[in-house]
């Protein structure tokens, strides 16, 4: 039985696929692709980054932030952003935050709540230093840059000082 000739290795054609085949990759689409092939799995946190990174983001975030348990303490800008809130009413603002994303039902719920856990974690960082939540460290950094970059001013300034804020700081 005669040996089956390949041809080399170069010379071989490769199969392709039509240009219409693929959907169009927007950029959104690429950086979500490289953001999961960096930090593997999706975490919970990465739906409220994707729901920040539409064009009204902005807008739906300052209506969570002005209906949200933040509004229990005043204007969130003042209170978080510019840390009006003393360290207790942060604390305060995260726990029912962490008991509402615990009993949400539905995924407007947990963005919710997820808005009102990581903003006053994130302030707590920037105006004292300190963490109030217990995840570790590294996770808690990558959080918060990633908060950093689909968020307008001052959040964007609050969550990236809240990233590089004391590598002892523990809660």
């Amino acid at each position: 039985m005669p040996e089956e000739q390949h041809p080399p290795h170069g010379d071989r054609k490769k199969p392709s696929l039509p240009e219409d085949a693929l959907p169009e990759l927007t950029e959104a689409d690429a950086t979500r692709m490289l953001s999961l092939a960096i930090s593997g799995p999706l975490r919970p946190v990465d739906d409220l980054i994707e729901r920040l990174s539409r064009p009204d983001g902005a807008k739906w975030l300052s209506r969570v932030l002005s209906a949200g348990p933040t509004a229990a303490f005043g204007a969130a800008r003042e209170q978080i952003a510019d840390g009006k809130a003393s360290l207790e009413q942060l604390r305060a603002i995260k726990q029912t935050s962490k008991s509402l994303l615990q009993n949400s039902k539905d995924p407007q719920s947990r963005l919710t709540a997820m808005v009102s856990y990581f903003f006053p974690v994130a302030a707590a960082l920037t105006h004292y230093d300190e963490s109030i939540c217990s995840r570790p460290r590294e996770e808690l950094e990558t959080v918060l840059l990633d908060l950093a970059a689909v968020t307008d001013e001052p959040w964007s300034s609050m969550f990236s000082t809240a990233a590089l804020s004391g590598e002892d700081a523990q809660g």
